[in-house]
């Protein structure tokens, strides 16, 4: 057995039994039904902001929120007629033209950014990032879970989404600040609703956020990935450093684990196989296995 083998070996023993799923509080299936849901917060978004000023929302939409130790959950039960609904099977935030809910989530409650995710009728991602400033970051991804379904009356989405992916306080109770949207069409004009009633005179966005959302004893999920990189052939390739490859093929595997949303350690390690001759076929020719370590703070 390599050194690798028994580094790799030793490495997912340790690291294993820290990688315990939480039960979902809910059913996630992307349908919204209210006993499961019962003991989740609930709320509602009223308030068409666009092209109506504060006016009452052209159709009534539901929203639930609760969470487990790893996980936010949102469910969202938002009535149209369905011959109204606009939707279809996107790319990743290709849906904004679509009816879709999304949450805003600022989680140190200071009006700096909003963290904006959600989903249309057919469950297909949407994510942005909403600066002080007003400047919309749609380059911003983070990975979490989507679900949807629609009914007689209209579409229920569901949300998965991991603490790990979100950076908050390292505290034990936790009040992060939320907000609730969704874009629909009526009268063939889109409609553009909140759960509050918005200031035009606060040019801060994320400054309006008022719901305050209390989250206790949260962490985020310990978990890891394997990412494998596989290149063979001939030719040269900057991997770290410049190799000359010649009837080679090079593999790195690579594991990752974040402990914590700042934390990440990673571990590695390079084989490089080289083909000597048909007898012979594709032997190692180098072995190495290395450990990187990475934190994020905040100046």
């Amino acid at each position: 057995m390599t050194l690798m083998r028994i580094f790799f070996m030793t490495i997912l023993l340790v690291i294993f039994p820290f990688i315990l799923l939480a039960q979902d509080p809910i059913v996630f299936d992307g349908v919204v039904e209210n006993e499961e849901w019962k003991l989740a917060s609930n709320y509602q978004i009223t308030n068409e902001i666009q092209p109506g000023n504060n006016v009452p929302s052209p159709y009534a939409t539901q929203v639930y929120v609760t969470y487990s130790k790893t996980h936010l959950y949102v469910g969202f039960d938002a009535s149209i007629p369905l011959e109204n609904l606009r939707s279809a099977i996107r790319n990743r935030d290709e849906a904004f033209n679509d009816d879709f809910v999304m949450i805003g989530i600022d989680t140190y409650g200071d009006g700096r950014s909003l963290i904006s995710i959600g989903a249309n009728a057919e469950g297909s991602q949407l994510d942005i990032k909403i600066g002080s400033d007003g400047n919309d970051d749609e380059s911003y991804d983070l990975n979490f879970e989507s679900k949807a379904s629609k009914n007689p009356n209209g579409y229920h989405v569901e949300l998965k989404i991991p603490f790990a992916e979100l950076q908050f306080k390292n505290e034990k109770k936790n009040r992060w600040k939320l907000l609730f949207y969704r874009s629909t069409y009526a009268d063939g004009n889109r409609s553009q609703n909140l759960d509050i009633k918005i200031d035009r005179n606060n040019p801060c966005f994320p400054c309006q956020a008022s719901l305050e959302y209390v989250l206790e004893a949260i962490e985020p999920e310990k978990r890891f990935n394997l990412l494998p990189y596989i290149f063979a052939g001939r030719g040269g390739r900057l991997v770290g450093e410049f190799n000359d490859f010649d009837h080679q093929f090079f593999i790195q595997p690579l594991l990752k684990w974040n402990p914590t949303p700042f934390t990440i350690f990673y571990v590695g390690g390079n084989n490089n196989y080289k083909h000597y001759d048909e007898i012979a076929g594709y032997q190692i020719e180098a072995e190495q296995v290395y450990l990187k370590f990475q934190y994020l703070f905040q100046l």
